[in-house]
C-alpha cells in the first residue's frame, strides 16, 4: 500500500485518469476495491485531483460502493467550484428516488449539508428539499432540519 499510495503522490494526474477512473467504472467493484481507491483518495490526492476525481465520479452510474467514495472525496473538504458543487447537488436530487433507503446516500446528503453549508443557495436548497422529502431512512427528519436550519440567501 506504501508503494502504491507513494506512486500515486508522484503521478497523480495520470493516476486519476488511467487508474482510478477505469478501476471506478468496472463493474462489481466489491468492498476491497472500494476501502484501496478510498485508501489512495485519502493518503495520495491533492485538492485539484481530488475535484478531478469528483468530476469523473458525478458522469458515471452510481452504486453504494461509489457513493462511498464520494464521502471519501467530499471528506477531504476540497473548495469545489460553483459549477462542480451544482453538479454534484443535481446528480443527488437525480438519485434520491434510487437510493431512498440507502444509509450510505443518506449520510452523503448529510455531509453535503453540513460540510459544504455556505456553498448551497436558495435554489440549491429547493432541489435539496424536494430530494429529501423521498428519503425513507431514520434520517429523514435529522436531513430535513439540517436544511432548515440553512439561512436563505
Amino acid at each position: 500500500m506504501a508503494a502504491l499510495t507513494s506512486f500515486c503522490s508522484k503521478y497523480a494526474r495520470p493516476v486519476c485518469c488511467a487508474l482510478l477512473t477505469p478501476v471506478l467504472q468496472a463493474s462489481g467493484a466489491g468492498p476491497e476495491r472500494t476501502k484501496l481507491v478510498c485508501e489512495l483518495i485519502e493518503d495520495s490526492l491533492e485538492p485539484e485531483y481530488v475535484r478531478l476525481v469528483l468530476s469523473q465520479v458525478l458522469e458515471m452510474p452510481w452504486s453504494e460502493e461509489l457513493i462511498t467514495v464520494v464521502q471519501t472525496l467530499l471528506g477531504r473538504q476540497v473548495e469545489l467550484a460553483p459549477e462542480l458543487f451544482n453538479l454534484l447537488v443535481l446528480k443527488l436530487c437525480r438519485l434520491a428516488q434510487e437510493f431512498a433507503r440507502s444509509m450510505s446516500y443518506t449520510k452523503l446528503m448529510m455531509a453535503v449539508l453540513t460540510i459544504y453549508s455556505s456553498n448551497i443557495t436558495p435554489a440549491h436548497r429547493r432541489h435539496l428539499s424536494g430530494a429529501l422529502d423521498l428519503n425513507h431512512t431514520a434520517l429523514r427528519k435529522s436531513l430535513q432540519a439540517a436544511l432548515e436550519q440553512m439561512a436563505p440567501r
